[in-house]
């Protein structure tokens, strides 16, 4: 990634930067957005494709904001009050980021965990996928992180908080579901029933507020637009 800033000047960033950097962070703005009114969420458009669990904690920082904050699809309309909230977002996220990966690598010293990090972070998936688009793939992986962390830990409690953390993580995104298998895997079958009772409950009950059936059936639609 520094390398190819050398051999392509500043256009470098034109050729892997979603529309050249005129549409930035609006993978977190528009889904502020779309749940102004959170029983019109899925209406809003076709990319309003998260689940509602999502739109919940969106609603919450759409709260935060000025109602003029936002202009769906115009990044240039988004107002101070918007970037200083993504900036708070994105920095509580890197923090809690860097103290998940230095418990996960407990037997490793303290620069290297720092050294993951800045590797990380520099990475083309985190600077055009997840900081430049807001993308709250960036969330879901700090919760799985601090879930691997508590499910590695002796107690009833530390395990039903891993089981928790990767239910709120399949409310944003479907795919950390797999983590069933997980569970299957090391035959801690009845960890994997109940995670999948506690993903689906996550998954399911937020819909009552975000237009009940008939929003589940257009959040359906949006995803077969969206994934086609």
């Amino acid at each position: 990634f520094v390398q190819m800033l050398f051999y392509h000047d500043h256009f470098m960033l034109d050729s892997i930067i979603l529309g050249q950097g005129k549409d930035h962070f609006m993978d977190f703005f528009n889904h502020i957005a779309y749940c102004s009114i959170p029983d019109k969420t899925y209406f809003q458009s076709v990319h309003a494709c998260f689940p509602a669990f999502a739109y919940i904690f969106y609603y919450f920082l759409n709260q935060l904001l000025p109602s003029n904050s936002i202009t769906i699809f115009q990044a240039n309309a988004t107002s101070g009050y918007g970037y200083l909230v993504y900036l708070v977002y994105t920095a509580s996220l890197l923090i809690t980021f860097y103290f998940s990966i230095d418990i996960l690598l407990d037997n490793k010293r303290q620069d290297f965990t720092f050294l993951v990090l800045l590797q990380l972070i520099f990475s083309y998936p985190f600077v055009a996928g997840v900081f430049e688009r807001g993308n709250a793939a960036f969330l879901v992986l700090v919760l799985l992180l601090i879930a691997l962390y508590f499910r590695q830990k002796e107690g009833f409690l530390a395990k039903e908080s891993a089981l928790i953390l990767i239910a709120c993580a399949v409310g944003f995104k479907v795919y950390p579901i797999v983590f069933v298998l997980l569970y299957l895997s090391e035959r801690r079958y009845k960890e994997a029933v109940r995670l999948v009772i506690y993903a689906g409950l996550i998954f399911f009950l937020p819909f009552i507020f975000c237009g009940g059936v008939i929003g589940f059936y257009k959040f359906i639609s949006n995803q077969m637009h969206v994934q086609a």
